[in-house]
């Protein structure tokens, strides 16, 4: 568009001046002193465009685009100072990132459920005088009490984690993963099966028919997301399974890879005989957590009697927010972490800052001698924050490429321990 304005102009103002030279020659002058004439009356040529160019609206682009390939020459002409700004710049900017990526995860966004703080995760809470701990992992003996005397919730029972099992239907074979979940989990987190149901308390007993419901993108890659897939059987490591019910696209678990889920037909013996459930509950209409943990509290009675409790040591069940139950374990070393990537980034603004100090030093002749050539204050101000401006840019460019890694690297390590626990538990 700029040059577009350039090329009009200048055919403008030639002319403007062939019509005043033709003027002048038919004053009789000759073309040589017309022209010379013509000259004198218009002035300075490049003055005059300058001053047409003042009023182009884009001008402004121009200018910056100038300044921007000026500082790009400057930066060029100091290699060690760019890269040392540049490096700082991308790991603090990658590190804080990629933690705050983390930390809006753990703390910030809200699950993907229907009014997610009434959503709650029952707890085992253990106090000694001053000492307490919690944790998660629940047995059949407290799933029961909770299930059968929690009026204040609406509650279910899950396997926390997922197991990999080898699926066989239509000539299919895939190894995926299967979380094991009780009746009512789907009702309680707010979510509806598309198509299909999920299970009955009826079912969710030991002996009970096997059973599974599909995730969304498992159901359109095996069976192209027909409809009618909703009653056929799949095969589960060597057992047939009837499916039931397709979750919608978007659904996921605290088990993430899960793609299949079945009845956990819990008991008192098996995984039930030790703490490998976990308690999700909804608070019901009308009930806030305060009330729901003092109902929590009196049936925590008749739980601690199930257990051989040392003396001076007392148990409770609580409900805690779901969002804080799942990030329990990892809370506080997101924090510390988050702690950590603001302190790199303190000192690295620190750094950053006597670097361009100690180069603002070595650059006072340059500022001085251009000030004395009539550059202005002004001009040259602007010119060094467009150089600081362009490290910004380059650096956090860097910067977020940076975290991206970071994040596939921790996605990757997490991955890798997650499966190989989940195989040394089996």
């Amino acid at each position: 568009m700029l040059k577009k304005f350039e090329k009009r102009l200048d055919r403008e103002m030639r002319f403007h001046l062939d019509a005043a030279t033709q003027a002048y020659i038919a004053e009789g002058l000759p073309p040589e002193e017309a022209r010379r004439r013509a000259l004198l009356d218009f002035g300075a040529l490049e003055l005059a465009k300058d001053e047409m160019r003042d009023l182009h609206p884009f001008r402004w682009m121009e200018q910056i685009g100038r300044a921007l390939r000026y500082a790009g020459r400057q930066l060029r002409k100091s290699p060690a100072f760019t890269v040392t700004v540049l490096l700082t710049l991308a790991l603090c900017i990658g590190a804080n990132t990629a933690i705050f990526s983390i930390v809006d995860q753990v703390f910030l966004r809200a699950l993907p459920y229907p009014d997610p703080n009434r959503l709650m995760m029952l707890a085992r809470s253990y106090h000694k005088g001053n000492l307490s701990d919690t944790a998660l992992g629940q047995s059949f003996r407290t799933w029961e009490p909770v299930r059968d005397h929690a009026r204040l919730v609406d509650s279910a029972v899950y396997s926390g984690g997922s197991g990999g099992v080898n699926l066989f239907v239509n000539n299919h074979v895939e190894y995926v993963q299967k979380q094991e979940v009780g009746a009512g989990f789907f009702r309680v987190l707010g979510i509806q099966p598309l198509i299909g149901r999920e299970f009955t308390p009826q079912e969710d007993v030991p002996g009970g028919p096997p059973l599974a419901v599909l995730s969304y993108g498992l159901w359109r890659r095996i069976f192209n997301g027909d409809p009618g897939a909703v009653g056929l059987s799949i095969d589960l490591a060597g057992a047939s399974y009837t499916i039931v019910g397709i979750m919608p696209k978007t659904f996921q678990t605290d088990a993430p890879q899960a793609q299949i889920w079945t009845p956990l037909r819990p008991s008192a013996g098996g995984k039930g005989s030790r703490w490998n459930y976990q308690i999700l509950a909804r608070l019901k209409p009308g009930v806030n957590a305060a009330e729901a943990n003092a109902q929590l509290a009196s049936i925590s009675q008749s739980i601690a009697a199930r257990f051989h409790i040392p003396d001076g040591v007392s148990i409770a069940l609580k409900a805690i927010p779901l969002q804080t139950g799942r990030t329990l374990d990892v809370r506080t070393k997101v924090k510390l972490m988050w702690a950590a990537a603001g302190l790199v980034l303190l000192i690295g603004c620190m750094n950053i800052a006597g670097i361009l100090l100690a180069r603002s030093v070595t650059r006072s002749r340059e500022i001085a001698t251009r000030l004395a050539l009539g550059g202005a204050r002004r001009a040259v101000i602007g010119q060094l924050l467009t150089e600081s401006i362009l490290l910004a840019l380059l650096g956090g460019g860097l910067g977020f490429l940076l975290a991206y890694f970071i994040l596939q690297g921790m996605n990757t390590i997490s991955t890798a321990q997650f499966t190989s626990c989940r195989a040394a538990s089996t």
